[in-house]
């Protein structure tokens, strides 16, 4: 009765199987990416995918006000409905173009029991004729996250909401570690920015930044992006380094960008960050390495793992004591034992 697979480098197995959670689509060019969502359209909603590269469908969609440039660019059909996995890898999508896109609109349509993570999105236009939701990354979220993400761009929606990174987030559902800059526009008008503007009460939005292209350039939230705080912020307490920012040169927040540094240890100031650390600067850590002051984690420092139910609370770090089987401290199974019955 034993059943044993062998999967070809698609993912299928001869008996027509086919593994969707072991199997990765990585994606290396434009055409991989039409590739991927065609795929996913077709009915593999559940596959898994990372960028492998930068991607670049179209070049100077906006201008620098984010008004629509002229000219024939390649147009985008969005991803109905996705619940794999989907790896940015701290790469970036250039040009998503959605001239016409239906009443759930985004670069996927609907994100449900699945993830989007590390991905940037730029220079893009998305408009929706028909009367619902719009969002840069998902029009909607259903027992979703996307975390580490940033979309920059316009999201136009002929209804009633449209949001930088989604319209809506439900059923415990989470936006974290996110940001938008652009313009959001509905049929009353543009709109405020804004990373998600509606959610239920069961899903959580947490340290995300938003920015209109029209925010003006001596106003605290425009220094905030340009100083390296946001990034700063949106990098704040993770282990992995996720968020940068080479100040002088980048405007926003980047993707594996230049790590940032506080020059001062306070909370409060906006243009208190170098790329450059300063040694002598004396900081309060926590058990996990972290400055209760200014967020600055000390890479060099050993953290101390405090568990609850063999989880870090602090980092999430799962570690099981595991005897005769089972956990002593949550009872799990290890599934892996083959040694008892």
């Amino acid at each position: 009765g034993d059943v044993s697979h062998e999967f070809d480098e698609y993912g299928y197995c001869l008996c027509g199987e086919w593994d969707s959670v072991q199997y990765w689509f990585d994606i290396y060019t434009v055409e991989d990416l039409y590739d991927f969502a065609r795929r996913v359209n077709v009915g593999n909603v559940k596959l898994n995918a990372r960028l492998m590269n930068d991607i670049v469908i179209n070049e100077n969609v906006l201008d620098s006000a984010g008004n629509l440039n002229e000219g024939t660019f390649k147009s985008w059909t969005p991803i109905k409905l996705y619940r794999g996995v989907f790896d940015g890898n701290n790469h970036v999508i250039k040009g998503v173009y959605i001239p016409a896109g239906g009443n759930k609109m985004g670069f996927i349509s609907s994100l449900s029991d699945g993830k989007v993570s590390n991905l940037g999105i730029e220079d893009s236009y998305m408009r929706s004729y028909s009367y619902g939701r719009a969002g840069g990354i998902s029009g909607d979220l259903w027992s979703a996250s996307i975390v580490n993400s940033y979309y920059i761009g316009v999201v136009s929606c002929n209804g009633y909401r449209v949001g930088g990174i989604a319209s809506w987030s439900e059923y415990n559902s989470a936006i974290s570690n996110c940001y938008f800059v652009g313009k959001l526009i509905d049929e009353d008008g543009n709109k405020a920015a804004s990373v998600c503007p509606s959610k239920d009460g069961t899903s959580i939005i947490e340290n995300c930044y938003a920015m209109s292209f029209s925010e003006p350039a001596d106003s605290d939230l425009y220094r905030s992006f340009k100083s390296g705080k946001i990034a700063f912020l949106l990098q704040k307490g993770q282990i992995e380094h996720v968020w940068g920012q080479k100040l002088g040169v980048d405007p926003l927040p980047v993707l594996g960008g230049d790590a940032l540094f506080p020059i001062a240890c306070t909370s409060e100031s906006i243009d208190n960050y170098s790329n450059i650390l300063d040694t002598n600067l004396v900081h309060n850590l926590d058990n996990h390495c972290v400055c209760t002051t200014c967020g600055y984690r000390d890479t060099t420092c050993v953290i101390k793992h405090v568990y609850d139910h063999c989880v870090c609370i602090y980092c999430g770090l799962v570690s099981h004591e595991f005897e005769n089987c089972y956990c002593r401290n949550c009872a799990l199974q290890d599934t892996t034992c083959t040694e008892h019955i």
